[in-house]
């Protein structure tokens, strides 16, 4: 099989508005489920289908809503069980947070979770060899290396479309990286999260076309809270302020826009790609073990 232009991916981080909240005296109420219908309702009318990235700990505490995804046709993926950055906890935590997360969504569904993403896209060349438990704990499909420069996550000189990654043990892992562009010196995301409320619309369709163009598969994210304009504001440090709340009223117009101009399908779906194959070796160095 080839790859094909028409395989394009479309990916959902299922988190609560308040994950980036610091100050946990603070109750938030949960507005997860209104968000979640709002996603399946703007999917059903585009034709699309998704990855939904669960974390481990909204999964347990919506189980119907899991399951109600799921029957819609939609992929349940693991987004680890908190929303904290893998790379800086000891490995150990590592581990367990990604095997609760997967035991905890499995639980649920009563089927196999083949498809990942950390939290902040962290997993970085300090932290590779969780690519390895991965694919140990039966993940197919991977969506955590975010291939540029950032100053919370990133590593820069992956490549920037789908690839898989060959493992000891005759293992693999498919990688799905979030599309990105050059601009400059510079390599940006474009489709998704922040980037897509930040990048005029016309910017984001032009390079997306063009990529779709050249036969590369879009790998595209967002958050349900990103549908959902007036939730309540959480006092933020202003970098954060700003990445969270601007242009949230334009994300469902720009999101809807996208999907009539390409089709989207779930991680799972990567199975079909004839891709290029990135030894591991050259994943991480020596000196990690």
């Amino acid at each position: 099989m080839t790859t094909s232009p028409k395989m394009n991916f479309l990916t959902v981080d299922v988190e609560e508005h308040f994950e980036e909240a610091k100050d946990r005296s603070i109750i938030y109420p949960s507005r997860l489920a209104d968000q979640l219908h709002r996603v399946l309702e703007l999917l059903r009318d585009e034709d699309s289908k998704a990855t939904f990235f669960f974390l481990g700990e909204r999964a347990r505490e919506n189980p119907k809503l899991v399951r109600e995804i799921a029957d819609a046709g939609h992929e349940i993926g693991s987004h680890s069980s908190t929303h904290e950055f893998l790379y800086k906890m000891p490995f150990a935590k590592q581990e367990d947070e990604v095997r609760r997360s997967i035991r905890t969504i499995e639980d649920i569904l009563g089927a196999k979770v083949v498809s990942f993403r950390a939290p902040y896209f962290s997993v970085m060349q300090s932290n590779a060899r969780i690519l390895k438990l991965l694919a140990q704990e039966g993940i197919a499909f991977d969506s955590s290396i975010f291939p540029c420069s950032h100053p919370d996550y990133g590593w820069p000189g992956t490549p920037t479309t789908p690839y898989r990654i060959s493992l000891s043990e005759g293992r693999s892992i498919i990688e799905l990286p979030p599309s990105t562009f050059s601009f400059g010196p510079w390599r940006l995301g474009v489709g998704g999260g922040a980037y897509l409320r930040f990048f005029p619309l016309w910017l984001t369709m032009r390079t997306l076309g063009r990529m779709s163009a050249r036969g590369s598969p879009l790998v595209l994210y967002f958050h349900p809270w990103e549908l959902d304009p007036s939730q309540p504001r959480m006092p933020l440090r202003l970098h954060y302020s700003v990445r969270h709340y601007y242009n949230l009223s334009k994300t469902e117009g720009r999101l809807r826009a996208i999907l009539k101009s390409h089709k989207f399908a779930p991680c799972r779906d990567a199975s079909a790609l004839s891709l290029p194959e990135v030894p591991m070796a050259r994943m991480i160095p020596s000196n990690v073990d």
